[in-house]
């Protein structure tokens, strides 16, 4: 075989390699959005996870005990300053008349910093100290703020990244932080 014909081969077997990874590739990515796509739509979405804590005044509070109705579980960090800007704008009174349900901070830190946090933001609604971040683990978040939405049949129907209040989101963002525009 001479040069030509070896390098011709070995063309064409990365040009089936590169077909494999490509291949691979398009399965994960289609598999990543249908499983998106199934917990959003609500055609299969999974229970939410029960969980024993205790809150900001060492009181146990045991999710199997809450009546069954709409329920937000922000998560939430006391060093966090998107943390404290979303707990600034929050108006616990409205969204539980607009959503007929009730909101549940998971705060994740020491159970003094955590009650610090919910004086100064004067929050009348259940405030958890997950010191070992057991809550958050089991409801898989990785950064915060995080809210996620559970359903009246205790299903997880949403999670994400929670909204800004009005006056936040239409301050620039060099501004908000501080920074010179």
């Amino acid at each position: 075989m001479n040069a030509f014909g070896l390098s011709y081969a070995v063309l064409w077997l990365l040009v089936i390699v590169q077909s494999v990874v490509l291949i691979s590739l398009v399965h994960t990515v289609f598999r990543l959005h249908h499983d998106v796509e199934l917990g959003s739509n609500g055609s299969q979405r999974r229970p939410a996870p029960s969980f024993t804590s205790v809150d900001v005044d060492g009181m146990l509070v045991r999710s199997l005990d809450w009546p069954k109705r709409l329920r937000a579980l922000l998560f939430v960090s006391p060093s966090c300053t998107s943390c404290e800007r979303v707990l600034g704008g929050l108006e616990p009174e409205a969204l539980k008349q607009k959503a007929a349900g009730e909101i549940v901070v998971i705060c994740r830190g020491s159970r003094d910093e955590c009650r610090q946090l919910r004086d100064t933001h004067s929050l009348e609604i259940p405030v958890l100290a997950d010191t070992t971040d057991e809550v958050t683990r089991l409801y898989a978040v990785k950064s915060v703020p995080t809210a996620v939405l559970i359903d009246a049949d205790g299903n997880i129907q949403s999670t994400g990244e929670p909204e800004l209040p009005p006056e936040f989101e239409r301050t620039p963002v060099a501004e908000r932080d501080g920074l010179a525009v």
